[in-house]
């Protein structure tokens, strides 16, 4: 058997409430991010508040700014196996891998290409910037994958940020609802065409089988293919729903029937849906959540470096 830490505990998941009201006005506040880029290889998520110490408030001038000290994040497994969360967090993890079927343990082949795998640890924040969770991630380490043998095609559209205004400007000036939704584990959803080979990850090795590799099935974190698999799989998920894609910003899907009108727009695993039916948007939800492992955070209120406030 593997060696595996204590299982983390259960953390219910938020479930979905989209009956409050909305109002036909929105205001949006940058707050202090970096700056968001795609790469050349796939898309990455940007860096949104992880650096974020001083929160500047206009609603309180004589406390203008907020230090927030967060605690550091470790760099390596050792530092992080000495803590509670972030070994909650890496179980939870690794128990994600395996439920999902991301792997399959085989002996190492002699005539294969083995990349090797990385933890990576990171403080999730709130948009006020105090921390909402501990995440771990076992990424791949993407440098060894060979062109031609572990990949072929990289490229995975995101969201244009003129898309986002449009469709925001649209939502709010015929008073629609504008709901948040965030996929877990997004890229482990996506299926790989190439094969792939890993190293066991640090601390599950499986002691009788030491000498195995994984042979993956699923497309992991930091993988040059990930994005673009796990984008195959969402956008086929929603053509299949009755969705169309847009053949301006291939990022936004369309649903068009009767008097329904649905708006989705995807950046990576962060999902903006907004709908002149609240009754479409709870279908929708429902529907996608048996396909995915996906979070509904309720009403937009922070995506991309943008903080939302709607009020009438």
């Amino acid at each position: 058997m593997p060696e595996i830490f204590a299982p983390a505990e259960s953390i219910p998941s938020p479930s979905p409430d989209i009956s409050s009201t909305t109002q036909p006005s929105l205001e949006c506040s940058s707050l202090p991010s970096r700056m968001i880029t795609r790469s050349v290889t796939g898309s990455l998520k940007p860096k949104q508040l992880s650096d974020f110490h001083l929160y500047h408030s206009t609603k309180h001038p004589l406390k203008a700014f907020h230090t927030i000290i967060l605690p550091p994040e470790p760099t390596t497994f050792s530092q992080a196996s000495k803590s509670q969360h972030w070994r909650d967090a890496i179980t939870a993890e690794y128990n994600a891998l395996i439920s999902n079927g991301t792997w399959t343990l085989c002996p190492r082949p002699s005539h294969k290409h083995v990349i090797r795998n990385k933890w990576v640890y990171k403080l999730k924040q709130k948009s006020d910037g105090t921390i909402d969770r501990y995440k771990a991630r076992l990424v791949a380490k993407s440098f060894e994958q060979q062109d031609g043998i572990d990949y072929t095609k990289t490229f995975s559209p995101v969201i244009k940020p003129a898309t986002i205004r449009l469709i925001l400007a649209l939502a709010v000036h015929y008073d629609w609802i504008i709901w948040q939704l965030d996929v877990s584990n997004a890229f482990l959803h996506g299926q790989l065409t190439n094969e792939v080979f890993m190293e066991q990850p640090q601390g599950f090795v499986d002691s009788p089988q030491s000498d195995s590799v994984c042979r993956l099935h699923k497309s992991l974190c930091s993988l040059k293919q990930a994005p673009r698999a796990w984008f195959q799989r969402l956008s086929q998920v929603l053509l299949d729903l009755g969705f169309m894609g847009s053949t301006v910003d291939t990022s936004l899907f369309v649903f068009l029937q009767e008097a329904v009108r649905i708006y989705v727009l995807i950046y990576v695993d962060d999902i903006i849906v907004t709908s002149n039916k609240l009754t479409a948007i709870s279908d929708l939800i429902t529907k996608l959540q048996y396909e995915f492992s996906m979070k509904d955070l309720g009403p937009l209120s922070y995506f991309l470096g943008i903080q939302v406030h709607r009020n009438r």
